[in-house]
């Protein structure tokens, strides 16, 4: 299952990964299209967007260790994606490094 939330009302809801009505039919039975894929070296994100209002989704894979896909919707603006994309890199970079900063020690 993929964790979908709602970025405006924080509902959640729960996807199927595959098979009838899994979360790429429910996305375009709402309306969005995929509009950009953001590369953060060993994971992609995918950019939607709505043509009627222009709302955002945004959509990320399991990252690492963490098993997790999460897709965010109805995002207002560019702002609020970008929040979540700069979030996204900081998870990994903390997930990557533990300890914070990467160790100069081999």
């Amino acid at each position: 299952m993929i964790k979908a939330i709602n970025v405006q009302t924080e509902e959640r809801l729960d996807l199927a990964q595959r098979g009838e009505g899994n979360w790429l039919d429910w996305m375009a039975e709402q309306g969005y299209l995929i509009c950009d894929r953001i590369s953060l070296g060993h994971v992609c994100l995918e950019l939607y967007q709505r043509d009627e209002d222009g709302v955002y989704a945004l959509y990320h894979p399991p990252l690492l260790d963490l098993s997790v896909e999460c897709l965010f919707f109805n995002i207002p603006d560019e702002a609020g994606f970008q929040e979540l994309i700069f979030l996204t890199k900081k998870m990994l970079f903390l997930i990557s490094f533990p300890a914070g900063y990467p160790s100069s020690q081999q």
